[in-house]
């Protein structure tokens, strides 16, 4: 996962939530604002979303907190809030579910928004392993998300060892940096790269690594 740097709720979407009634439906506007501030990759498991304007097949509009406790907890208007929505892929691979698919009704506690957040989670280099130094954040990944699933520890493994073989034995701070830069941010058409968190942590740690060395 990387932070995501949550905007201001589309126009059409503040309307339609300040009016009286309103019950939540995904409308294209509001596809259109997560896809692009999210850097057309999933929020949870950071796929690829291959997403035309007005198809609704490859994406999910979630609720990090469930439309379910919404309204448990006395909170419906939650329901329509634009920072309790994110995008999502459609949440299938190969012998299994995960994401908001997987999550069903349930409700994470994380948030995506916040840095301090994202610097609790690592990564296992060798399989890919998604790993939070918060136990319960950790549950959440695991079971409720199911980010750890084979087919999607195996393919951030795969792109972190493109990038190291990429980089060889030339580890030095411009090297680093200049893959940083590129990983870190969107490209001319508005995109990360696929599984963009777990190299950005592995370019992080590196860095760190030469910076205490006094070679940053």
């Amino acid at each position: 996962m990387i932070r995501i740097d949550k905007g201001q709720e589309p126009a059409q979407w503040l309307r339609f939530r300040k009016t009286p009634g309103a019950e939540f439906q995904a409308s294209p506007e509001l596809r259109e604002a997560l896809i692009k501030e999210q850097g057309y990759l999933c929020a949870y498991c950071m796929r690829r979303i291959n997403y035309t304007p007005g198809q609704t097949t490859s994406t999910r509009v979630e609720h990090m907190f469930s439309q379910s406790d919404c309204d448990l907890s006395g909170q419906p208007e939650l329901k329509l809030d634009y920072r309790n929505l994110v995008l999502c892929c459609c949440g299938k691979s190969p012998g299994c579910t995960h994401c908001d698919v997987h999550k069903g009704e349930q409700s994470i506690t994380f948030n995506l928004f916040d840095q301090n957040f994202i610097d609790t989670l690592s990564y296992a280099k060798a399989s890919g392993k998604l790993v939070c130094a918060n136990p319960s954040h950790q549950s959440q990944i695991n079971d409720i998300l199911n980010l750890n699933n084979k087919s999607l520890m195996r393919s951030r493994a795969e792109v972190l060892f493109a990038v190291r073989q990429l980089l060889a034995k030339n580890y030095s701070p411009g090297s680093l940096k200049k893959q940083l830069q590129a990983w870190e941010n969107k490209n001319q058409e508005g995109k990360y790269q696929p599984f963009a968190g777990i190299v950005i942590w592995y370019l992080r740690k590196k860095l760190s690594t030469l910076q205490a060395l006094g070679r940053g």
